[in-house]
């Protein structure tokens, strides 16, 4: 069995620590916001000296910003949505309709991770880091639809006389942390969610040929 070297030790334990401060302030962010979460509750809810969470994130807006890519990414891992497996799956697949399932059942994890923090930076607009953390996330997150469009675009074409600049404002509203936070807030399962909202997508972007025989 091989052995760890003291160095990978450390790095591991130090690795361990960090995410288990993120872990925390996101919870503190979600319960009170980004204003009343200090560095020192971030500290008393992970367990660790306040020292620790200065000198790991330097200040609370590193935090706030690494948490929300976090949320996005799902781990610390510095891959984009566009670069995980399941997005090569949804542009290879042939089927417009099948491929927008595959969006949905992805995006619609990172809507549930990012919805609870999202409503708390637009909650805190007078703050200028949550607003700069919020606008940076909707820049990416639109930037990002715009290629899931092309891509729709090229299975059987989108709905007739339909943009392509509206389809991306159509699918920005629609697969928006705003309106899952609604929805769930409605009382909502994430099964419900899911096949509402692809069902929805479906007919509001798709082409009669995308969709086959199945009613609009």
């Amino acid at each position: 069995m091989a052995i760890s070297k003291p160095g990978e030790i450390r790095k591991q334990k130090a690795q361990a620590t960090r995410k288990r401060m993120l872990q925390a302030a996101y919870r503190l962010f979600c319960q009170g916001g980004y204003v009343s979460t200090t560095m020192e509750s971030i500290a008393r809810e992970a367990g660790v000296a306040v020292q620790t969470v200065y000198f790991t994130f330097h200040n609370k807006t590193a935090i706030l910003k690494e948490v929300f890519d976090t949320a996005v990414l799902g781990d610390e891992a510095p891959v984009p949505p566009q670069a995980r497996p399941w997005f090569a799956e949804m542009e290879r697949e042939p089927d417009a309709l099948r491929a927008l399932r595959i969006l949905v059942d992805n995006a619609s994890e990172i809507l549930r991770r990012v919805a609870p923090l999202q409503a708390v930076m637009v909650a805190a607009s007078g703050d200028p880091v949550a607003v700069e953390v919020y606008q940076r996330g909707e820049r990416l997150r639109r930037e990002g639809y715009g290629r899931i469009i092309r891509i729709l675009g090229q299975k059987h074409g989108l709905r007739a006389r339909l943009s392509p600049g509206r389809a991306v404002d159509v699918l920005f509203v629609m697969l928006s942390p705003e309106l899952f936070h609604a929805m769930a807030g409605c009382g909502w399962s994430f099964a419900e969610w899911k096949n509402w909202i692809t069902d929805l997508l479906g007919r509001e972007l798709l082409s009669k040929r995308a969709l086959g025989s199945r009613p609009r």
